[in-house]
């Protein structure tokens, strides 16, 4: 009896270590590479548009992970859990908020969405910028909208709560445009000197790994008239080193070993005391 649970344990525990694996592989950007954009060739991301016709641009932060197609569904739930090809998907896909329009130009403020996940994949990445010396060195990126690429400059990290509905607001209006943007630079845990001035606002949301409704954000100015760097190979995954790799990865097997194995004791106990 024994050596039957053992088998099912270490069976099972082996299943669930190999389908976090392959969640964490298929969530890394290096999946979507082919697709990207870049300057007088969009046709591979029309290719990637064909599959699914949510897909509606690409967004990169510079020198980090962050760098993956952007889907906006019909409501602010629908790509949770859905991939940026349509399909079910636990890592979902990075998604532009559905009140949004897709002309930033139109938006005083924009929001992005990703989950944060280990390895920096999607938007796990957004937390590095807590160190005052990452967030110093990678504060601009690329968006890629309606065949049009705007210029990022990032000039807020800070965490927020999820209900927070003045920050998550994509209809400030004008007049209240100065005090919206104070409000976020009050809550930065790091900033720039280059507060907006009436520049529409691109904010990048995440979930915080230290609280269940937290929120992380880094906050960017859109800018018009800009073109991206030439080639696919000169993109934001230069500089970048997974931390998942090695690390994160065998901390994440070592909990489901000593879990399993500890559950393996227990039962075992149990039935020698039937005996």
């Amino acid at each position: 009896m024994c050596v039957i649970v053992f088998l099912l344990i270490i069976t099972l525990s082996l299943f669930i270590l190999m389908d976090n694996k392959k969640i964490i592989s298929e969530a890394e950007s290096s999946n979507y590479k082919a697709y990207k954009p870049v300057k007088d060739d969009t046709l591979s991301f029309n290719e990637l548009k064909n599959i699914n016709n949510d897909v509606i641009g690409w967004i990169t932060i510079d020198n980090t992970s962050i760098d993956y197609p952007l889907a906006q569904g019909e409501t602010n739930e629908t790509y949770i859990n859905k991939s940026i090809y349509g399909d079910f998907s636990l890592t979902g896909a990075i998604f532009l908020d559905s009140r949004n329009s897709t002309d930033p130009t139109t938006n005083t403020v924009s929001i992005i969405y990703g989950h944060n996940m280990v390895g920096d994949a999607m938007f796990g990445g957004i937390d590095l910028f807590e160190d005052l010396d990452y967030f110093n060195n990678h504060l601009t990126g690329t968006l890629f909208i309606n065949e049009e690429y705007y210029k990022l400059d990032i000039f807020s990290f800070f965490k927020t709560n999820g209900y927070n509905s003045y920050v998550y607001n994509t209809s400030i209006n004008k007049d209240d445009y100065n005090n919206w943007v104070n409000t976020i630079v009050s809550m930065s845990v790091n900033r720039t000197n280059n507060i907006p001035q009436g520049e529409p606002v691109l904010l990048l949301s995440t979930c915080s790994k230290d609280e269940t409704d937290g929120r992380c954000l880094l906050a960017a100015t859109i800018s018009e008239g800009y073109a991206p760097l030439e080639g696919k190979e000169d993109n934001s995954q230069k500089e970048h080193t997974i931390r998942l790799t090695n690390y994160n990865l065998e901390r994440i097997e070592i909990k489901y070993i000593v879990a399993y194995f500890f559950v393996l004791l227990i039962l075992t106990v149990l039935f020698m005391k039937k005996r």
